[in-house]
């Protein structure tokens, strides 16, 4: 589910949600993804924590880390090519 939360938020902070037409749409739409990819990742951290869950954290943190970031190389690699 975080994998899947961590990139619909990164397409949102890049404009691929919503269409932004204004640079005034497309900074509101970096900042709302930005506030609820941070919410979530902090909200999840803590949850697990104090849980006592630390493989569900780390998987939690690996998979809005590192998903984001293998989609972002992706299409730096699409780009290139």
């Amino acid at each position: 589910m975080s994998v899947l939360v961590g990139v619909v938020l990164l397409w949102l902070a890049i404009g691929g949600i919503g269409n932004p037409t204004t640079r005034e749409e497309e900074s509101a739409a970096e900042e709302l993804a930005l506030r609820l990819f941070g919410c979530w990742l902090l909200g999840g951290a803590a949850l697990y924590a104090v849980l006592g869950m630390f493989r569900a954290l780390l998987g939690h943190l690996a998979a809005l880390l590192v998903a984001p970031l293998a989609v972002i190389v992706a299409l730096l690699i699409l780009a290139a090519s």
